[in-house]
């Protein structure tokens, strides 16, 4: 078994400046409803050797036989435990900027790629964000923010809060994270095969998707936002759309925190335009016997605690404060990191030297800064070209005076 090597902590970065950016609460009755609809763009695969290949000829299929009530079954999801073999837990945005880079074709700009979006995260980023008015004992979040070719690129950081929750990691929640991931081996099988749920379980290898979602304009409060963003899917059903699996103890609505879990369920899902998720019923000691489809709306009707248009409208909110504040604070050189502390409701910002962190590759810096400026170069041709056409004379004289210039 290969062992995930320890993420190094970095010496803490003096801040230039620092304060309060915003809240994550806002009243509800400023909340418009809103109904997101993602657009696929890609399918993709992360290598064990982290090389992103387009495409899902590789993916798995769910089996749907095992929704039947006709069809017995007992899951052990604790077996195969003692070979888990899970990749390391921070890779940056390498993935997402590996994609953009292949996906690019020569002469586009970064803009042209990413499908005009005004911000670039994973899928998990935006779901933190947007859970944060309702939860209750989580461990907050920290993002680096970096502003390249007028489009916002989020990479997480470790908060002390997500350092300490890893040194207190134990057996038994590194044994909840495996059942999750052992389920899957259960319930997905490559096309035309069976699972192999007694291959070891191994996170190296991963299927994602890429999506661009716009969140749209809410009155004058809240000016619309688009994000490009990546997503680790579970699988494809027989139609090949996407499937989202779950486990649960026993039941739905069993444990004080399962309204919650519920809001992490519906916010992940319709972020990728999944309805339905699946979900696979277990005893204390990890048993699956029942698996189930579980619509998300009957979900949410049922959940009091929490509202989803709060939980995206909050999410715009956010993206829309860091994209003000960036644009009117932040200079050449510097860089924006902005974080939710446990329970607390409030953003705080730092703003620190751009060499703290490292979001962007300079093999992506390079590619992309060459494509703006041949954007430009072309965009000013065309408007002499468009000058020329429509005032010939006045182009002329203008040629004529600068030929006498040159001669003086």
């Amino acid at each position: 078994m290969l062992s995930t090597p320890a993420t190094p902590i970095p010496p803490p970065v003096a801040p230039i400046r620092q304060g309060t950016l915003c809240s994550t609460r806002v009243r509800e009755q400023y909340y418009n409803s809103m109904k997101l609809q993602p657009e696929l763009i890609d399918d993709f695969v992360l290598t064990r050797e982290r090389e992103v290949i387009i495409g899902k000829k590789t993916h798995k299929y769910f089996v749907e036989k095992y929704l039947s009530d006709d069809e017995l079954f007992a899951f052990d999801l604790s077996e195969g435990f003692e070979t888990y073999d899970p990749k390391p837990s921070d890779e940056g945005l390498l993935a997402v900027l590996q994609y953009i880079l292949k996906k690019a074709e020569p002469e586009q700009t970064l803009k042209e790629v990413i499908h005009g979006a005004d911000f670039v995260c994973y899928r998990g980023y935006l779901t933190k964000i947007a859970v944060s008015p309702y939860e209750e004992g989580g461990i907050g979040w920290k993002f680096a923010v970096t502003k390249f070719n007028d489009t916002f690129f989020l990479m997480e950081l470790d908060s002390d809060a997500r350092i300490e929750e890893r040194k207190k990691e134990t057996p038994k929640t590194k044994l909840f994270t495996y059942w999750g991931h052992k389920f899957e081996t259960f319930i997905f099988a490559k096309e035309g095969e069976m699972p192999t749920p007694k291959d070891p379980v191994s996170t190296w290898e991963e299927m994602g998707a890429f999506f661009v979602a716009s969140f749209p304009k809410n009155g004058e409060k809240e000016p619309e936002i688009k994000v490009f963003y990546s997503a680790e899917m579970d699988g494809l059903d027989k139609d090949g759309k996407h499937v989202e699996v779950k486990t649960q103890f026993k039941n739905l609505f069993i444990g004080r925190f399962f309204s919650k879990k519920a809001m992490k369920w519906y916010i992940q899902s319709k972020l990728v335009g999944i309805d339905d998720v699946v979900v696979g019923f277990r005893s204390e000691n990890g048993i699956v016997n029942r698996v189930k489809k579980v619509n998300l709306e009957g979900l949410q009707q049922k959940c009091k605690e929490w509202k989803s248009d709060v939980c995206f409208r909050t999410c715009q909110h956010v993206f829309n404060q860091i994209r003000h504040f960036y644009n009117q604070q932040i200079k050449d050189g510097e860089m924006l990191i902005v974080e939710r502390k446990p329970d607390s409701l409030m953003v705080e910002f730092q703003v620190v030297p751009e060499s703290a962190y490292t979001v962007l590759t300079e093999e992506f810096k390079k590619r992309f800064s060459a494509t703006a400026a041949g954007a430009v170069a072309t965009e000013e041709k065309q408007d002499r070209i468009k000058k020329r056409e429509n005032f010939p004379n006045l182009v002329e004289s203008e040629g004529e005076s600068t030929s006498k210039k040159a001669c003086i």
